[in-house]
């Protein structure tokens, strides 16, 4: 795992990293080490962790599967790092790789955390396995799922009538989920293993912004877009799976288009009628 970004705000930036056991922070000019520090010791009881092979994790200390910059602190600029495991733990640390805090959660933490200031307190928050954590690892609300996990979060303002801002989630087998910042489920499709999820204004002609979801198993290949209230407006396969969906502005209009993947017939660049409006060249690149 790894991030790019100027954590020391020196105008430069640094390569965030794990390796053998180390958070490293690495220049990024030169690749030389600039700090480094040992990753948290793995002091749980082993059956208390969820999504460990036989109920026993193999390590002395944690494998980061996970890197997010943050800001916990309530600095001027984002200088906390968070780390995660495969899926049960989350470790904040300062800029100086000490620390600050950890979460053990009760659900599985998913794949990718979300941090941003919810409470406009000048500290982020962390959405987390089904849960909403403070900035200071305490747990402020949970989500009412239990299974699966959530692969994808999408944050921001929706709906053309509200100032409220909302969560949209690819939560494995408990489908697209759009929940609100207190914890309540606003709309919910069980579409089997939802693996991703991107917002666009994919239908010019509709106010709001439109939500592109795909899932990875069961019904895999299916693509789905919805409307900004999470209602559905239409579903499609192209028979391939692991579909990017990123929003892309390729015209200039202010409509965005869908990028599925690389295949030169059924990827390219969907648009909100699910039609490829762009292709791929066919010049034997991998797809």
């Amino acid at each position: 795992p790894l991030q790019v970004y100027d954590i020391d705000h020196d105008g430069i930036d640094e390569v965030i990293t794990a390796k053998n056991f180390e958070i490293l922070i690495l220049d990024g000019r030169t690749g030389e080490v600039k700090k480094r520090a040992k990753t948290p010791i793995s002091d749980e009881e082993d059956e208390t962790l969820i999504g460990v092979p036989f109920n026993r994790y193999a390590f002395d200390r944690l494998n980061p599967d996970g890197i997010r910059i943050a800001n916990f602190s309530g600095n001027k600029y984002p200088s906390d790092i968070l780390l995660k495991d495969r899926y049960c733990r989350v470790y904040a640390l300062n800029k100086d790789l000490e620390l600050m805090w950890k979460f053990r959660n009760e659900k599985n933490t998913g794949h990718f955390p979300y941090s941003f200031d919810i409470d406009g307190d000048g500290r982020d928050e962390l959405f987390c396995g089904y849960n909403l954590i403070d900035h200071d690892g305490k747990l402020i609300w949970t989500l009412p799922i239990s299974e699966d996990h959530t692969d994808e979060i999408v944050v921001g303002r929706f709906m053309p009538e509200s100032d409220e801002a909302y969560f949209a989630l690819a939560s494995g087998t408990e489908g697209f989920i759009l929940a609100d910042f207190k914890g309540n489920i606003i709309k919910k499709d069980r579409i089997d293993h939802a693996q991703r999820v991107s917002v666009g204004n994919f239908i010019s002609e509709k106010s709001g912004f439109e939500f592109c979801v795909t899932n990875f198993w069961g019904h895999q290949c299916i693509i789905y877009l919805y409307d900004c209230y999470g209602n559905p407006i239409w579903e499609m396969e192209n028979g391939l799976n692991g579909n990017i969906l990123a929003p892309v502005n390729w015209t200039g209009d202010g409509r965005d288009l869908i990028l599925l993947n690389a295949h030169e017939e059924k990827g390219g660049l969907i648009n909100g009628d699910g039609v490829q409006v762009v292709a791929f060249p066919e010049d034997g690149h991998p797809t």
